[in-house]
């Protein structure tokens, strides 16, 4: 996708997007650099309007920082709410972890 309005983007000073992982009906996920300790992560971002529909969506971010805490699931670091080119989005950073999507399994 030669004009992705996320690549190159930086989320609070910190994460650096650098490309799309993949993308579904929901939103799309990005690989990102955390380049204040030169760590990976992954970004997914929502528009708001489809976040808009799904009520209570604050709710499943703590329940997925919850689960977060158990072994072997992948670790919540944040989220918030940015916007690009007069769009709104929901963002969620995790960790990266290597390996195949769920579509290639």
């Amino acid at each position: 996708m030669p004009d992705d309005k996320f690549i190159g983007l930086t989320i609070d000073g910190r994460y650096e997007i650098k490309h799309r992982i993949d993308a579904g009906n929901v939103g799309a996920v990005y690989y990102a650099e955390d380049i204040s300790i030169k760590d990976e992560k992954s970004i997914k971002f929502i528009s708001k309007e489809r976040v808009n529909r799904i009520s209570n969506w604050q709710q499943e971010i703590i329940k997925v920082n919850q689960l977060a805490r158990q072994a072997g699931v992948v670790k919540f670091h944040k989220y918030g709410e940015i916007s690009v080119r007069g769009e709104d989005y929901i963002y969620i950073i995790w960790d990266y972890i290597p390996g195949k999507s769920l579509k290639q399994l």
